[in-house]
């Protein structure tokens, strides 16, 4: 596009003006002329705003140098910053950075639209560094501790590319990329952050990566966040909000606390890889008491490297969670470590995971209602699933100790062995099974045996079970389970008596009854 597209107006004072000859008043513009006069390096008005005339209507990106930035890593460039955001005017634009160290203060963008920063990407010698010659451009925040490097405060469309973005004070507890609507009268949104390397100080972690609490419909793709007490933030407070968030094909690594803290509504992460925490521990997504998540997505991911042996879970959900699914993780850890705990809420669903080498893969509280299965468990001695007001399908069961008692003097398992196992499946079911073998030391008290269930039933209900027993190498089978209560009561086939300390046989050492049982829970 030729220059002469904006000099028709153009009208110099009267007379020639110097050696490249202006045309004088109401003259017929000279196209070479002009063209020749604008693209003169200087810092006329007339070449400025040219020259950003020309950068608007090509969409070309403006340049931060041009503006007197240094990227030395010694000069502060917030003010050259600040004047070439200034000079794209109300509709904002694209400013690049050329590789270089930028030293910036605190810069608020508040109700600006649609604004990219961009610049260029390195992997040489790490993330995003200048050593050894890599070309990379950085942003490197020195400011106050507790403010932020970027606010973009009721704005929307603010987009960051290819670029490393650092806070260097090592004292540094405030929000390096604060996208939340604070004073505005507007909801921040449609913030974009692509291939970026986002940094806290290694030396105290602390401090927030990116605030999105009050922001809606905003996206984070391939980028490294780091180094921070949370790398994430949605809610910043009880009843906030944060709708409508995409985390995707991202890095998280070294953070403190969490990497993903308190997020909000229909929320999606996917394909993300989350390290363990700076300290070795376990810590994905963490929700404080208190708060409240709805329609909450993991699809696809990474979580591992936990090394600590001091107990931590990759989802914390310590609050409310409604309608939460996690589904194609692979989770793994120490037998110290829980893939997903959840406190309260309903609509859980959790399938087709892999969770390797964890103490228990998933635990939630009696009140917590969802799905859980199927996954795959690998490496794993611990229990799967300890979720008793969730539907488990999966292969696997459950271990649980039932409770063996009478109604005289309580029977003693000694140095017998009794064991139970357990899941819950569709239709909220219970299968079940207990084996006991008698023991040298096994004591058989008096009255009828009951053996407690591993949950509460729906209702007193007789249900059809097998039960096998060996009395000196002689067979019974029993065709009925009576659940009562949280206990059953053994019938067997033939001699019309229960299970008890005196039928059908008097039992002694090496004896064996294995129960299996069916019925619905509460």
């Amino acid at each position: 596009m030729a220059n002469s597209d904006y000099i028709g107006n153009i009208r110099g004072p009267i007379g020639a003006t110097g050696p490249q000859g202006l045309p004088g008043t109401n003259a017929t513009p000279a196209d070479t002329a002009v063209a020749g006069y604008i693209s003169t390096a200087g810092t006329s008005d007339t070449q400025v705003a040219a020259d950003n005339r020309y950068a608007k209507k090509t969409s070309a990106p403006m340049n931060v140098l041009d503006f007197g930035a240094e990227g030395d890593g010694v000069t502060d460039d917030t003010a050259a910053v600040q004047a070439a955001i200034t000079a794209m005017g109300s509709a904002s634009g694209h400013l690049f950075f050329p590789p270089g160290d930028y030293i910036m203060s605190p810069l608020t963008l508040s109700m600006k639209a649609n604004l990219t920063l961009s610049g260029q990407a390195s992997m040489v010698d790490g993330i995003y560094t200048n050593s050894s010659g890599a070309a990379a451009s950085r942003i490197l925040f020195s400011g106050v501790t507790t403010g932020s490097c970027i606010t973009v405060d009721g704005g929307y469309g603010f987009g960051a590319r290819d670029l490393a973005i650092v806070a260097t004070n090592a004292s540094f507890t405030g929000r390096l990329l604060d996208m939340r609507q604070v004073a505005a009268a507007t909801v921040t949104g449609l913030v974009t952050l692509e291939r970026c390397f986002i940094g806290g100080n290694s030396a105290s972690r602390y401090g927030i990566g990116v605030d999105l609490d009050k922001n809606v419909i905003s996206q984070i793709s391939r980028c490294t966040i780091t180094d921070f007490q949370y790398g994430v933030q949605g809610l910043a407070t009880a009843g906030s909000f944060s709708n409508a968030v995409t985390i995707e094909d991202t890095l998280f690594q070294n953070n403190r606390t969490a990497h993903i803290h308190n997020p909000g509504e229909s929320w999606l992460l996917k394909n993300n890889t989350y390290e363990a925490l700076s300290n070795g521990q376990a810590g994905s997504i963490l929700q404080d008491s208190g708060f409240t998540c709805e329609a909450l997505t993991v699809e696809g991911g990474w979580l591992g490297d936990v090394t600590s042996v001091t107990p931590s879970i990759h989802f914390n959900f310590l609050g409310t969670a409604y309608g939460v699914a996690i589904h194609g993780v692979f989770l793994g850890g120490t037998t110290n470590a829980t893939g997903a705990y959840f406190t309260a809420g309903s609509g859980i669903s959790i399938s087709g995971n892999s969770f390797h080498g964890l103490g228990t893969a998933v635990s939630a509280s009696a009140v917590v209602k969802g799905h859980v299965g199927p996954n795959a468990y690998v490496a794993m001695s611990g229990i799967n699933v300890t979720a008793t007001g969730m539907t488990v399908t999966d292969a696997a069961s459950s271990a649980y100790t039932p409770a063996w008692t009478s109604a005289g003097t309580a029977p003693a398992i000694g140095n017998g062995s009794l064991a139970g196992k357990w899941k819950r499946t569709p239709g909220n079911m219970i299968d079940g099974e207990i084996a006991i073998t008698t023991g040298s030391t096994t004591t058989y008290g008096t009255g009828i045996y009951s053996l407690s269930l591993p949950a509460t039933p729906a209702a007193a209900q007789v249900v059809i079970g097998e039960v096998y027993a060996l009395n000196s190498g002689v067979g019974f089978q029993a065709g009925a389970v009576v659940v009562s209560g949280s206990t059953a009561t053994v019938y067997f086939h033939g001699s019309g008596n229960t299970w008890g300390a005196t039928g059908p046989w008097t039992f002694k050492n090496g004896d064996y009854v294995k129960i299996r049982f069916r019925y619905e829970a509460a």
